[in-house]
């Protein structure tokens, strides 16, 4: 039985042991697959993922939004301007362009268009780096290269005055504009209409042409029903253009001039007070969709074929200074090709607040070091994220417990080299007493075994036997000792016993301070946090994981602080007590050895 019991403790063990060795080879297979870098003086990369909603579609050029916030990115890693940043395709080689809408590196927090090509749901999940972190680095940013061809007009209404400005390099800029400019809106700045005299003209140009396919988009936010607003009209002469709202519903009008009319009026409404993301799109064929939110919501062939309408381009208002439109726009993109279901829906997801299409991966740092050290780094990231979110009273817990941690190890190290000391010198002291024959002849020695409580108990009882006996050469001018004095001598003997198991317990209480109480403490913390962590998110009216998770994390700390300083001092107490009874067992044998030598030597008939 007991051999079958080694033999699957060997067994656990062995297979313990595979199991380390395999982790570990993965690891170092990881980090030398990381170890491939676009370029060595960038210090750091996270690998960016898109998760594009399932779709049969694969589309080009598409220009994805990210957003990094504290949650997401480690600020203190990047150039105060954000000049460093560098987006590279999943084959670690083509630069990609990008531009950033904002960066505020006091309040950690970045908006960036960055265009990928070939993203396609029915493949692998699309994924590009974001490199960052070198200080030498000027900036790359190209706006007019993030957007394709086909992208006639980008505003961002991220301007604090003036007029807003197009992204693309059209420069269809808007010429006429009045209205609330950079106000905060659903991605960065936005644009107020008031509905009586706001609205902003983009003028006629050529590359304004949609006779061949448009597309239309933008987020959109109204406080009350519309009484027949446009968003965006064209006309010239009697050819008219019109996407507009009635009531809550959208509609789109195509008039050709010569008396034909299309009006498709959706049941597609807005709900008030909310952003939406708004797009029509018409492609060659004369196909009408209307997409809310990233779904299509309505589909019509159209009966007249797309005019060439050369005239400006009114937004939030007619031609004729009616039509008003009251409520917030963002983020408003005009191509003149029609851009697939999957485009459209890509974009309403990722530019949302809620974007289920951008993923960041864990920190990656520029180095050789193989797996042990990416492992490492990456604590050592999680630990900074910690330590970031932890608030007052975690970290007020945490001191308290860092405090017991520093005294509760000062006690075991001294304690440690004490009994060490208390060891080696009882040793030595007791194999020097057993060759000795004379009870009296060590007052002298007490330099050569001053840290052994065994001496120090002889000392007492060699004072007291001189008392008794007499003469320090062990001569005795007195009667031999009766069985009472003996048993005087014994108690003598047992007290100091008692005196110095005292001194070898002293200070062991606070390590059973830190066995018993640090993880309460830990524990009080963490309860403390998660409440807290739960009422703001109450008081919020959301719960955004990339917010809650790292309170949770913080709140979590107290409680591995509080393990980490029981756990040292529950082992060292353990040994330090074991330690204690077996001097203690050496100290009582030699009592009752020197009592049994005393009364031989000096007893009554001895």
């Amino acid at each position: 039985m007991k051999n079958h019991s080694y033999k699957s403790i060997s067994y656990s063990a062995l297979n313990l042991i595979l199991l380390i060795f395999t982790i570990l080879f993965l690891q170092t297979i990881n980090a030398s697959t990381a170890i491939a870098w676009w370029d060595g003086a960038w210090n750091y990369r996270k690998r960016i993922s898109f998760n594009i909603p399932e779709s049969e579609e694969t589309f080009d050029n598409a220009v994805i939004l990210l957003r990094l916030h504290s949650g997401n990115f480690d600020f203190s890693r990047i150039k105060e301007d954000g000049s460093d940043f560098r987006f590279v395709n999943s084959d670690d080689k083509i630069i990609l362009p990008y531009h950033i809408e904002k960066f505020d590196f006091l309040d950690e927090m970045a908006l960036i268009w960055v265009k990928v090509t070939g993203i396609s749901s029915t493949e692998n999940i699309h994924a590009i780096w974001m490199y960052y972190g070198n200080q030498s680095a000027k900036s790359v940013e190209n706006v007019i290269e993030t957007y394709d061809e086909n992208m006639v007009a980008v505003y961002h209404f991220g301007e604090s005055q003036g007029m807003p400005k197009d992204q693309t390099g059209y420069a269809n800029h808007i010429s006429e504009f009045s209205g609330g400019l950079g106000l905060p809106a659903l991605i960065g700045g936005g644009v107020f209409l008031n509905g009586v005299h706001d609205r902003m003209i983009i003028p006629a140009s050529p590359t304004l042409d949609f006779s061949e396919g448009f597309t239309f988009s933008t987020w959109i936010r109204i406080a009350m029903p519309q009484k027949d607003s446009f968003i965006m009209a064209m006309k010239e002469d009697k050819k008219t253009m019109v996407i507009g709202i009635t009531g809550t519903g959208i509609y789109f009008e195509l008039s050709t001039g010569d008396g034909q009319l299309t009006v498709a009026e959706t049941n597609t409404s807005l709900q008030i007070n909310t952003w939406h993301h708004l797009a029509i799109s018409v492609n060659q064929t004369n196909r009408l969709r209307i997409y809310l939110d990233g779904t299509e919501k309505y589909v019509k062939n159209l009966s007249l074929f797309l005019p060439k309408i050369s005239g400006n381009i009114y937004v939030g208002g007619a031609w004729d200074n009616g039509h008003f439109f009251s409520g917030d726009l963002d983020e408003l993109q005009i191509s003149n090709r029609s851009r697939p279901n999957a485009w459209i829906s890509t974009a309403a997801e990722n530019q949302g607040v809620d974007d289920q299409i951008i993923a960041c991966g864990a920190e990656e740092f520029n180095n050789t070091g193989g797996a042990i050290t990416r492992i490492l780094y990456q604590y050592y990231q999680y630990l900074r994220t910690i330590i970031r979110n932890t608030t007052v009273d975690g970290a007020l817990i945490i001191g308290i417990l860092l405090i017991m941690l520093t005294v509760s190890q000062i006690v075991l190290v001294s304690k440690f080299l004490v009994f060490w000391l208390i060891q080696r010198d009882n040793k030595n002291f007791l194999k020097s007493f057993q060759n000795n024959f004379n009870l009296l002849s060590w007052d002298d020695k007490k330099q050569d075994f001053q840290n052994s409580p065994i001496y120090r108990i002889y000392k007492e009882g060699s004072q007291e036997l001189k008392r008794r006996v007499g003469n320090a050469d062990g001569t005795s001018d007195k009667k031999g000792l009766s069985p009472k004095a003996i048993n005087s001598f014994k108690a003598i003997l047992e007290k100091a016993s008692t005196h110095e198991e005292q001194k070898l317990n002293s200070w062991l209480l606070i390590l059973t301070f830190a066995i018993s109480g640090a993880p309460f403490l830990g524990l009080l913390g963490t309860v403390w946090g998660v409440m807290n962590t739960f009422a703001a998110m109450a008081a919020a009216g959301e719960a955004d994981i990339v917010v809650i998770a790292p309170g949770i994390a913080s709140a979590l700390s107290t409680t591995v602080v509080g393990l980490i300083v029981a756990i040292p001092a529950l082992f060292a107490y353990n040994i330090l007590v074991d330690k204690i009874k077996n001097i203690m067992a050496d100290i009582y044998l030699f009592v009752d050895d020197i009592v049994c030598k005393t009364d031989e030597i000096y007893g009554e008939g001895s």
